[in-house]
């Protein structure tokens, strides 16, 4: 049984009645025995990270070492809303292992919660520990790895364009729309740029126009007008870029690489 250092005291007295006078009173130095803890005790986990997309599960393992003298109880505790654990009061699943059942592997379930909003890869540490007013002595100190969650970006991302050419006569207008692909988990800015005189935007100011989706209006389509100036000159047919791209100081980190499709 895996159990602390522990120390025995042997006790040592002269016995008066097999004794003579003079020694009966002499009181020998006593001698403590100390055996050391020879078992090594810890805990298990078989995996200390674990990949989950969201709305699937994974599992790991805990198990003790070595039996224990009591009781020895196991937290497993999350720190985010992104994953919930079988068997979870609270942010905690506790494991409890006794002197019957200390060597049975014991299977926590993650589940990354799906939460239909576009995200970056992400990381969640669930954090083992002992629960010392529910864990013998030998186990009280002992602390278990952690567990890295891994969650894939599952959700895919984009900016869809309702067209990439646009044909405008000089003195007329053409528009086309702007919308997310899926909902953010904050702003997003989608800057259209010119970089012509010959035309305009709607909204413009300096040589762009902004158009800002948030977490409510991303599914609605924005609509850019698109005037050709009429100079009165006479030209032959020419051609403009409308370049599309995501502002990242004002975009959430999984629409900040988006690259949008530009308007000629």
């Amino acid at each position: 049984t895996a159990e602390s250092a522990e120390s025995v005291t042997l006790t040592l007295t002269t016995f008066d009645d097999d004794t003579v006078a003079e020694y009966d009173s002499v009181n020998p130095d006593d001698v403590v025995v100390t055996i050391p803890a020879n078992d090594a005790v810890g805990v298990t986990v078989s995996q200390s990270t674990l990949s989950v997309v969201e709305g699937s599960t994974g599992t790991f393992t805990v198990v003790l070492d070595k039996a224990p003298s009591g009781n020895v109880k196991v937290r497993v505790a999350e720190s985010s809303a992104e994953v919930s654990l079988s068997g979870q009061s609270g942010d905690n699943t506790d494991l409890t292992f006794t002197t019957a059942n200390w060597n049975t592997p014991q299977t926590v379930t993650v589940t990354a919660v799906d939460d239909s909003t576009a995200e970056s890869a992400e990381s969640v540490t669930l954090t083992l520990t002992t629960v010392n007013a529910d864990t013998v002595a030998e186990y009280d100190s002992v602390n278990p790895a952690d567990v890295t969650v891994v969650i894939p970006a599952n959700d895919a991302v984009g900016v869809t364009v309702s067209q990439t050419t646009l044909s405008v006569v000089e003195g007329l207008t053409g528009t086309f729309t702007v919308v997310l692909d899926n909902a953010p988990s904050g702003n997003v800015k989608v800057r259209v740029a010119e970089s012509s005189a010959e035309v305009s935007l709607s909204g413009q100011s300096g040589d762009n126009t902004d158009l800002t989706f948030t977490t409510a209006n991303w599914n609605t389509p924005q609509t850019v007008t698109v005037t050709a100036v009429d100079d009165s000159t006479a030209e032959s047919a020419e051609s403009v870029t409308l370049t599309l791209t995501t502002v990242n100081a004002d975009t959430v980190a999984e629409y900040d690489s988006v690259n949008p499709d530009d308007v000629v």
